[in-house]
């Protein structure tokens, strides 16, 4: 069990079985085996242990008078019930300081479209959240009180894939509408997506600069960016139904861009493709951040 006293709603935690003898590791839920010959003695005939255990001593002495294979594995693993996909993680290798695990699961993005419905929307399989503004590269903006807080878009953050380091601007820098906003570097190349705003930074997620995956696993919540004491906002900002629009044509650039730049052709509401950056020339990429990010470089 986990120990601790915040956990996301969504966080199982299950019981799993599975046979470290097999060529496969298959885990099954403990709870599902009705007659399980792996806990008893008639683990004898099964030919999977038939065949170690002849060529091993050791096990062979282990099973004498044993109910249960010594082969028979049981863990105790966590899964996210609401996440796309099942993906069974050992407790014992969970980090307790996950996000699952504090009160900034309520950030998720998959709590968020579960928890949010009525602010959040999937369109044509990207997340977008009903009370940002969103900016043409692929930057929301959220107004809190004087100052206005940055981030990537669920778009940019797949867009973007695996991100081996940010560089932020520093607190009381000035930042320019239509300028460099940060620096990203994946893999070899590296994208200078423009800023939405003009104004002085008054905070920055230094989260990102230890964790830079946070803004592909949360864009709207840990990955967001910085916050701004903004002199001046961007005209082309939109937001609600006109920002739901302008993403429906921003998918179609981006299939028509893959088709041309790369032959291939994605079914409507799939998956992005991961890390472009890994299957793209620099010149390429550098095309697809100023087409999508309006980034200034690409060095």
């Amino acid at each position: 069990m986990i120990e601790t006293k915040i956990k996301c709603p969504f966080l199982e935690e299950i019981k799993m079985a599975s046979c470290k003898a097999y060529p496969i590791k298959k885990m099954i839920p403990v709870a599902s085996i009705k007659e399980n010959p792996c806990a008893n003695s008639t683990h004898f005939n099964c030919p999977v242990y038939q065949e170690r255990a002849k060529d091993s001593v050791t096990y062979h002495v282990l099973s004498m008078g044993a109910d249960q294979c010594p082969f028979f594995e049981e863990s105790n693993m966590m899964y996210c019930k609401v996440y796309p996909i099942k993906k069974m993680i050992p407790i014992s290798a969970m980090q307790l300081d996950s996000c699952c695990t504090k009160e900034a699961y309520t950030f998720c993005d998959a709590y968020l479209e579960i928890a949010e419905g009525d602010k959040t929307v999937r369109l044509r399989g990207f997340l977008m959240k009903n009370d940002l503004s969103y900016h043409k590269g692929h930057t929301w903006i959220k107004k809190e009180n004087d100052t206005a807080k940055v981030g990537f878009d669920d778009f940019a953050s797949r867009l973007l894939g695996n991100i081996d380091k940010v560089e932020l601007p520093a607190r009381g820098e000035t930042v320019k509408m239509n300028d460099t906003l940060i620096r990203i570097k994946c893999g070899t190349y590296t994208a200078e997506p423009i800023s939405p705003l003009s104004g002085t930074v008054v905070d920055v997620n230094e989260c990102l600069l230890k964790n830079p995956s946070l803004i592909q696993r949360a864009p709207y919540g840990q990955g967001w960016l910085l916050a701004v004491a903004p002199t001046g906002l961007d005209e082309y900002l939109v937001s609600g139904i006109k920002a739901q629009e302008w993403m429906e044509k921003e998918v179609d650039r981006f299939h028509s861009f893959l088709e041309r730049e790369m032959g291939v052709t994605l079914t409507d509401g799939g998956e992005m493709i991961k890390n472009l950056h890994e299957k793209l020339s620099k010149d390429e990429w550098d095309r697809l951040m100023k087409t999508f990010l309006r980034s200034k470089g690409g060095v």
